[in-house]
């Protein structure tokens, strides 16, 4: 598969910007679908002694039992604000940085295509947008886990974190979160198209081409196995950018000295805390995220044919 080769089109700006909302609206839907995994994910990473050892549905329950059925959704608000320009920006950049790659060299091989892209995606993702959206959702959570928590609702814990740390705090943990997001799309920009050329020949066409309940559950399993993939590859990287972004990041001298906290703390395992409910949530996020993407594309392609 490493050796096969792609006459990747280079695209018009038009194309571009159906790619960027395309990619925008697939940033919503798939947040409504996936945050509770992510609200379990975050509170294991946080609390591992105490919630390290509950499946998912356990941290639920005990969520649900002790604060509420809201509280699986506490922190998704900035998620769901951010979401649409952060897929947005990922999707923009990784097309425009396929496009001016397959400009010098069209017969550049798909996977080599999809790392530079993905990785220049995900980079792009995280200066821009992803950085202050998961320092406000990891202190967010945070606080909402607290015995007595600060903020009285997102907005005011939004203002309360922006008025106390500035700038400089919203953007904590910015070379964690870029080291993250970019191996993510790095992988999964690769395993999915790479996935996708075997199934449909042609990355640009659907996979509706093989037949429509076929070619969803095509897409779906093939979205999720990218999304599998970068979880396996980088959740060290996600615990770590976790432990930087809580309110609890004073603790730690930079990157170095929290790896170091967590290996004495935990051992080798507390890198992959969480693991388990971060497999949860990417697999439905990544899957559902190429799914919409490339439906509402389609959507946009055939109302601008018709029109």
């Amino acid at each position: 598969m490493s050796g096969q080769k792609t006459k990747h089109k280079v695209k018009s700006a038009g194309t571009l910007a159906i790619d960027a909302v395309a990619g925008g609206a697939s940033g919503a839907l798939e947040i409504l679908f996936t945050y509770p995994f992510e609200f379990a994910k975050t509170q294991k990473q946080l609390y591992p002694k105490t919630w390290g050892q509950h499946s998912v549905i356990g941290c639920w329950k005990e969520i649900v039992k002790n604060k509420g059925f809201t509280a699986l959704y506490r922190g998704m608000p900035p998620l769901i604000v951010f979401g649409i320009p952060r897929n947005g920006a990922r999707f923009s950049a990784a097309e425009v940085t396929k496009s001016y790659l397959a400009s010098r060299n069209p017969d550049i091989g798909l996977i080599k295509l999809n790392m530079i892209s993905g990785l220049a995606g995900g980079i792009s993702e995280a200066v821009l947008i992803t950085t202050i959206q998961e320092t406000m959702k990891v202190r967010l959570v945070h606080d909402r886990l607290s015995e007595k928590p600060r903020f009285k609702g997102t907005i005011h814990g939004i203002t309360t974190i922006c008025k106390e740390q500035g700038f400089r705090g919203i953007y904590r943990g910015l070379v964690p979160t870029m080291a993250k997001q970019g191996s993510n799309q790095m992988i999964r920009f690769p395993v999915y198209y790479s996935l996708k050329s075997l199934l449909c020949e042609d990355v640009e066409k659907d996979f509706s081409q093989n037949g429509i309940i076929l070619g969803n559950i095509q897409q779906l399993a093939v979205g999720g196995m990218a999304g599998a993939c970068s979880v396996l590859g980088n959740t060290p990287i996600d615990v770590v950018k976790t432990k930087l972004q809580g309110l609890e990041s004073n603790k730690y001298n930079g990157v170095i000295d929290c790896c170091k906290k967590i290996y004495q703390q935990n051992g080798f395992k507390g890198f992959y805390s969480g693991m388990g409910a971060r497999m949860g949530r990417v697999v439905s996020d990544v899957a559902l995220t190429f799914f919409f993407m490339e439906k509402v594309k389609l959507l946009i392609k055939n109302m601008l044919k018709t029109s």
